[in-house]
């Protein structure tokens, strides 16, 4: 990847999500990327984080995703 305007990588790539606490389910989740089928040098998107901060709210903190980002149809199972 290479640097932006302000010297930095912030353009929107994929990256891994660590979770951590005693409630959450153990493992990786979502696919293993494709490094022959790049867009523009950078990995595909394969979950939407949008997705894992819904489950996050709603599921670890009880609170409605609805409101903070609006209507979700996908929702990780990140608690066991």
């Amino acid at each position: 990847m290479k640097e932006n305007g302000s010297l930095g990588t912030d353009r929107g790539a994929p990256a891994p999500v660590m979770i951590l606490g005693d409630r959450v389910k153990g493992g990786l989740q979502g696919g293993v990327p494709n490094l022959s089928d790049l867009d523009d040098g950078d990995l595909h998107h394969q979950v939407d984080f949008r997705d894992v901060y819904a489950s996050l709210l709603a599921d670890g903190l009880g609170v409605d995703p609805t409101v903070v980002l609006g209507p979700r149809e996908n929702r990780w199972q990140l608690f066991g």
